[in-house]
């Protein structure tokens, strides 16, 4: 009996590694200029997210980077919440859709945007001010 638990053990102790393993991993990309920030708390942790300042970009450098990822919140119900990003000269609108409400908090769901190469700097600019976002690496998972 006592073999047979043990070697489930085994095998649920080796799948959570595996996959572990094949998730992705993310590491906070800081912005250089940001202009204020707010913090929310959750149930997994206390973190600050940033907004930039009226009508200006928030600038993140992306060397060596291949995919961000941004993560956002309004501490007030927004008509149409969106983020554009400007990579050279292009500029992409992100339209955020809501992920739950919790409090006063709407939270959106988090999207990707691939960094072409030999991309220095990123610009996320967002119009409407009660909206705050972090940004972050997308690390490839361990071989």
């Amino acid at each position: 009996m006592h073999k047979h638990h043990f070697t489930i053990i085994l095998i649920i102790l080796f799948a959570n590694i595996l996959f572990a393993q094949a998730a992705n991993r993310y590491k906070v990309l800081p912005f250089e200029n940001p202009g204020t920030k707010r913090l929310l708390k959750t149930e997994t942790g206390n973190y600050y997210f940033y907004r930039g300042l009226p009508e200006k970009a928030l600038t993140l450098n992306t060397t060596g980077v291949d995919t961000i990822e941004i993560r956002s919140f309004s501490y007030g119900e927004v008509r149409k919440p969106e983020i554009v990003s400007v990579i050279g000269k292009e500029r992409k609108v992100h339209p955020l859709s809501l992920k739950e409400r919790k409090g006063d908090y709407y939270i959106y769901h988090p999207f990707s945007i691939d960094i072409p190469e030999n991309t220095k700097e990123v610009k996320i600019i967002c119009y409407d001010r009660s909206i705050y976002m972090r940004a972050f690496s997308v690390l490839p998972p361990k071989p």
